[in-house]
């Protein structure tokens, strides 16, 4: 895994440096290592990573809708109870 791929795992899943070190247990200072290509990315890291990617890729979380209230669900049927 090059260091760029590790900035795109880290952004799809929404971690930061610190995060990826609190889950594989390394060291903040090894992480930056990887990140600037100073030294080799563990592999079995760089293998998870790959794995948690495709897997939030292929189950995006669910979004939610503007509320609205011009929105029919929202008027049709309802009225203005005190």
């Amino acid at each position: 895994m090059s260091p760029y791929r590790l900035s795109l795992c880290l952004i799809v899943l929404g971690w930061s440096e610190r995060e990826l070190a609190r889950r594989t247990g390394e060291h903040r200072t090894t992480l930056r290592r990887w990140l600037a290509g100073e030294s080799d990315i563990d592999p079995a890291v760089a293998k998870w990573l790959e794995v948690l990617v495709a897997v939030h890729v292929a189950n995006p979380g669910p979004t939610r809708k503007p509320l609205s209230i011009l929105d029919a669900t929202l008027t049709v049927g309802t009225s203005a109870k005190s």
